[in-house]
């Protein structure tokens, strides 16, 4: 009889054991390869067995008639052929996933055992026949076996995730055994056994299935490990949280073969190891020749190359062509003999149009050779600096003419110095690089605002240029906090620029008659949904916010949600006019909407906001012929002296050169 892990079997409760132990994924052996062989001969010599679906065993001719009366009488038949057959299946799979030899499978035929499975089974073991053997045990004991032993609630069904009946009694640890195929399971087991129970030992086969997403788990935990900045390793350090070099480690031990589908990362784990021969194993096959020359110059002595690389091999023409590029002299001598030197050597060619400082012609070739060729990195750091030091410049200039406010000569600097900088981070795309990029990018989407803002009435809006600025506003993706600050609030100028237009847009010309209006609001409809749904983004991208100048946009976009609800729909606004005097608590006209608003609270608020109307000088006969006119589209200047109430006078003295603050860094 099969050794059998009596403490395992133990853990589960009587009921459930009942009907799990037949399960084709539960199993309880425990035998060593040797004990396996002799019990497989044990077995083949027998001609009756029984099964209680844990135990598997010999029996005489008398137990055989015994148990089969009792099948005829409706109890259970521990000698039921399909049964044993299972137990048999389940004892032939234990022994694959172990690694034991099954030649002698075959022996045990006069059971009824199928021969495709015996073939199968005794085939070398991967995943592709893995997954045919488990679900050819599942489709057996669905077909056979579970109407005799489990009650119509409890069955499996054909689909039944192997190793998923572990999961009916809490082993999840059992699961890793059986060698389980399904990907959905796997994942839930990963994170079941290190995430919720990290203290629980289990068994891992190494390279199955299993291990290689255990072993990318690892691989992407340590590569997020690796990027984490100084503090966050302090705290792992602190928490005794396994390191990169461990997981690193853990994943070649659980699947040696990962490190061919990770090459980069398992290249550089070996070089910091200095384990100098597995690590040029990898560099070797490299898909890529340029950055595996790289590592060899970075990291191997030219006496260790000789030592390593094949001669005639692709790493070695590569080396050939990087000391190539050394020799400046050499390829002056070679230009002077050989017109073509662009063609059939361009990175040496390149070289040379930078020593020579013909920089336009340099990255023209690098446009053309960029797919085909590796530069010298040098070379190409030096020609983004090049770019680097014109956008400066550039953009010094447009700043001048910013103040001057000579704003088409300004804006043609700004767009000049943001491809400048494109030029430079397509050769050298170093953070710094980058982070200039996206502060020049910023500069000349957020120009394109301010003319707008400074040239045109919203009637005149140039909205395409305006969505032209949002657009490039919305590719930066700078890591400096400053500069994510003044992202946030040019993106912010952009997008309420555009949601003025549309309020203007569906601005009645005139809405004295009410059947006008509500043709008005008809024709209106999509645009209005817009407005509104624009809004909201705007709301929910500033929600929070701590900054003077996005509180004053946010505040006007609660404020334009709270008046078009007002004023279209006669519903909805009450929160967002609240909203608005929440966000800028000093703006009288924010004040006296919600005076108007919350009846409850009229007194109390126009005792505050009268004052604050007033010290901005204005009277309240102002703020009611504001109001009364505050959706014409063609309003009455004379009217009322107030122009906008989101940045009032004195407010707006603060904020009309909103630019000026955008503008310093």
């Amino acid at each position: 009889m099969p050794f059998v892990n009596r403490t395992l079997l133990k853990t589960i409760p009587q009921e459930q054991l009942y009907s799990l132990r037949y399960r084709p994924d539960i199993y309880f052996y425990r035998d060593d390869a040797n004990e396996y062989q002799t019990e497989l001969r044990r077995l083949a010599e027998a001609k009756y067995l029984y099964t209680n679906g844990h135990d598997l065993k010999p029996v005489s001719v008398f137990r055989y008639v015994f148990e089969t009366f009792k099948g005829w009488l409706g109890f259970n038949n521990h000698c039921e052929p399909y049964t044993v057959q299972l137990g048999l299946y389940k004892y032939a799979y234990y022994g694959y996933v172990q690694g034991y030899s099954l030649k002698n499978l075959n022996d045990l035929r006069h059971f009824g055992l199928d021969q495709t499975f015996i073939s199968q089974i005794t085939s070398p073991r991967n995943d592709d026949n893995t997954k045919q053997i488990q679900d050819r045990l599942t489709a057996f004991y669905v077909k056979n076996v579970q109407h005799l032993r489990e009650a119509s609630y409890q069955q499996i069904s054909y689909n039944h995730a192997f190793g998923r009946s572990w999961t009916e009694v809490g082993l999840w640890s059992e699961i890793p055994k059986v060698d389980p195929q399904n990907e959905t399971l796997i994942a839930e087991t990963i994170k079941e056994i290190f995430y919720l129970k990290p203290t629980v030992n289990y068994v891992v086969y190494q390279s199955s299935k299993y291990a290689f997403t255990l072993a990318r788990q690892n691989i992407q935990e340590a590569k997020a490990r690796m990027e984490a900045n100084y503090l966050v390793q302090a705290i792992n350090y602190v928490f005794s949280t396994t390191d990169s070099e461990t997981l690193a480690k853990e994943a070649l031990e659980l699947a040696p073969a990962i490190a061919m589908q990770e090459k980069r990362f398992f290249i550089e784990y070996y070089l910091r190891k200095k384990e100098l021969s597995n690590a040029f194993a990898l560099i070797d096959v490299y898909e890529n020749v340029e950055e595996a020359r790289d590592f060899l110059l970075n990291n191997f002595s030219q006496k260790q190359m000789l030592e390593y690389v094949k001669k005639d091999s692709p790493l070695a023409v590569a080396l050939a062509h990087y000391y190539f590029d050394e020799d400046l002299e050499t390829i002056r001598f070679v230009a002077s003999i050989y017109t073509e030197l662009k063609i059939t050597f361009p990175a040496q060619a390149f070289r040379l149009l930078i020593a020579d400082k013909k920089y336009e012609e340099a990255y023209q070739l690098f446009k053309e050779k960029r797919e085909d060729v590796s530069f010298n990195k040098s070379d190409l750091i030096l020609l983004a600096n090049h770019y680097t030091s014109l956008s400066d410049t550039k953009y010094k200039d447009a700043l001048a003419l910013i103040k001057e406010r000579k704003w088409d000569e300004a804006n043609q600097l700004c767009l000049e110095s943001m491809e400048l900088m494109k030029k430079a981070t397509e050769l050298d795309s170093s953070a710094d690089k980058l982070e200039k990029f996206y502060t020049r990018k910023r500069h000349y989407a957020q120009l394109i605002i301010d003319i707008d803002i400074d040239k045109h009435d919203i009637a005149d809006c140039e909205i395409v240029e305006i969505t032209k600025a949002i657009n490039l506003l919305s590719q930066c993706d700078p890591k400096n906090k400053q500069e994510k600050k003044m992202l946030s609030l040019a993106i912010a100028k952009g997008r309420m620029r555009q949601i003025d237009h549309l309020v203007y847009t569906i601005s009645p010309s005139s809405y004295d008659a009410e059947y006008k209006l509500k043709e008005h609001n008809e024709k209106h409809t999509d645009t209005i949904r817009t407005t509104i749904n624009l809004l909201n983004q705007l709301v929910e991208s500033l929600a929070g916010t701590d900054d003077k100048e996005l509180k004053l946009i946010l505040g006007k976009a609660y404020f334009l949600l709270g008046d078009i609800n007002f004023f279209f729909f006669s519903s909805g606004y009450h929160d967002h006019f609240k909203a608005a005097m929440k966000t800028v608590p000093d703006n009288p006209f924010y004040v006296l909407r919600c005076s108007e608003v919350f009846e409850a609270k009229r007194n109390k608020l126009q005792e505050k906001g009268i004052p604050l109307l007033k010290k901005l000088g204005y009277e309240t006969m102002h703020f009611l012929r504001w109001d009364e006119e505050r959706w014409h589209k063609d309003k009455n200047p004379a009217a009322t002296p107030i122009k906008d109430i989101h940045f009032p006078q004195k407010v707006k003295q603060e904020n009309s050169s909103v630019w000026n603050l955008l503008w310093k860094s």
